[in-house]
């Protein structure tokens, strides 16, 4: 009986198995975009990276993306003619990891149990839709844990095999700022378990699809003081879905590329066929102040709530 686990992310999601020597190994190269596109007409679906190459390239189709973020129970989406849930989307997107683990490492080996994490705030309905979605991959055991436990676990395990280490039972805060949603939890590895002694924190709408938002914002704003229009306004001149791509794009570009002395430029691509591009520069304050500070700001204030928890606790991280 084969056994993966599954980290499963709003932009990327991680698989991965325990080797012989008990080692955690990733499958299929790491991070994979949690996202599914569908060809306009026909059953034809893509995932992953393929699945964010079509949906940057031919918007004609349907790419579907956001899956843990978007999350609702009994929503329904109408897609070529088929009504998708989102068990449907995300066991599509769980039974594509599934198959693609067996072939290209269990060797045609059916892998029956699945470990699936997910964020300390998600609520019963969405950890049900999970589940759902798991055993419509083909799973048979599914388990489910708290995100921030699995990084506790996973640091605890790193930290036993360091040469002289000496196992000490430890508080620790997690601080997991994803994709999409922020995790916040004090975690007790007294007896060499991960408990949560003190209720945990979270963020539905707190990650990097904000910063994403925000540096699109600025670029409207900067577009506006230009032309007078804002971007969504220049009619067949700009591909919105493509700007979208480009502002994801550059945040990776310029995350530890500015810094105080630095002025960067930021290119963004509008529609190939009017060869329409929008560009400007941005510097380190205006990136820090305007575009990375909404979001960490919010981030960090849960920060300083989870940290009078811990006071109020008498715990020490």
């Amino acid at each position: 009986m084969a056994k993966i686990g599954i980290d499963f992310g709003t932009t990327n999601t991680t698989v991965s198995y325990v080797d012989a020597n008990g080692e955690a190994r990733p499958i299929l190269s790491g991070k994979i975009p949690t996202a599914l596109y569908f060809f306009p007409e026909g059953d034809i679906i893509y995932y992953g990276e393929d699945a964010m190459s079509y949906g940057r390239d031919f918007p004609d189709g349907k790419l579907v993306k956001n899956l843990k973020r978007d999350m609702k129970d009994r929503a329904v989406k109408n897609i070529n003619g088929k009504r998708w849930t989102y068990a449907d989307f995300i066991g599509k997107f769980f039974n594509y990891l599934k198959s693609e683990a067996e072939s290209k490492v269990f060797k045609g080996e059916t892998i029956t149990d699945v470990c699936i994490t997910h964020p300390v705030e998600f609520s019963p309905e969405k950890i049900s839709i999970l589940k759902e979605a798991a055993d419509k991959a083909g799973f048979i055991n599914v388990k489910m844990i708290h995100e921030p436990v699995a990084a506790a676990m996973g640091y605890m395990n790193a930290m036993t095999k360091r040469e002289g280490y000496i196992f000490n039972p430890e508080t620790l805060m997690i601080f997991d700022f994803g994709g999409g949603t922020l995790d916040l939890a004090v975690i007790d590895t007294s007896g060499g378990n991960a408990q949560i002694p003190i209720e945990p924190m979270g963020d539905s709408n707190c990650g990097g699809e904000n910063i994403d938002r925000s540096l699109y914002d600025f670029l409207d704003r900067d577009q506006y003081s230009k032309s007078n229009k804002h971007i969504s306004e220049i009619d067949g001149e700009i591909d919105l879905n493509f700007l979208m791509f480009a502002c994801e794009s550059n945040k990776r570009a310029l995350v530890g590329r500015l810094n105080p002395e630095s002025s960067s430029g930021m290119p963004v691509m509008g529609a190939a066929s009017s060869g329409k591009r929008i560009s400007m520069m941005i510097n380190y304050d205006k990136w820090n102040e305007e575009v990375l500070t909404p979001t960490l700001s919010k981030a960090m204030s849960l920060v300083d709530k989870m940290l009078e928890k811990v006071k109020t606790a008498r715990k020490h991280i």
